[in-house]
């Protein structure tokens, strides 16, 4: 059941971020990530970043150079790679029973 919730939550998390534009027009000339961007929040380790978000942690922590998972921080940008549908800042929030994609977005 668990499992499921999971794959929900992930789905919902895809579509919200389809519908946020990338903000900051002056990143235009400098170089674009390469995937959507996750910002580390507090309590957040890089295992369970790469969990919710279904990515290799190697994959993850290669793609943002990190050689030392414990140095993350809470507002680290991570380039989230291999989701490749999305875009801009990716934000994660705990879905409800009975809550759907319409009340998120509200």
């Amino acid at each position: 059941m668990k499992s499921g919730w999971s794959k929900i939550c992930l789905l919902i998390l895809v579509l919200i971020i389809s519908l946020v534009p990338l903000q900051g027009g002056s990143q235009a000339q400098e170089e674009q990530p390469s995937g959507p961007i996750y910002l580390v929040q507090e309590g957040d380790t890089l295992w369970e970043i790469a969990q919710r978000f279904g990515v290799p942690l190697e994959d993850l922590a290669r793609e943002n150079g990190i050689s030392d998972p414990a140095q993350l921080s809470a507002g680290d940008e991570l380039v989230i790679p291999g989701i490749d549908s999305a875009s801009g800042v990716l934000v994660t929030t705990e879905v409800h029973l009975g809550e759907n994609i319409r009340s998120l977005s509200r």
